[in-house]
């Protein structure tokens, strides 16, 4: 194949995904400021790491209900498999 007309892949990385994560990252910040102003700049360190720390603990909230809700439909999807795997089909 002739060196022009090749095609160049770019190989998938973790990283890869970098440029959408840092743009939602811009996305909120702009949106937080629109909403409560830039005060976050300008606060105590100390609050901050209050403030860190209870969003540490609403990830980890939302992430049981989420693992909840995926095993509730890993459980289903095993209760249909052995519904068809009974002569059914």
């Amino acid at each position: 194949m002739d060196r022009k007309t090749s095609k160049k892949t770019t190989k998938s990385t973790p990283l890869s995904g970098y440029g959408s994560f840092a743009a939602a990252v811009q996305a909120r910040l702009v949106q937080s400021a629109a909403t409560y102003g830039d005060r976050s700049f300008g606060a105590d360190p100390a609050a901050l790491v209050v403030e860190l720390k209870q969003e540490c603990l609403d990830l980890a909230g939302w992430g049981f209900i989420l693992w909840t809700r995926l095993e509730a439909i890993k459980a289903s999807l095993a209760d249909l498999n052995k519904l068809g795997g009974e002569g059914h089909g």
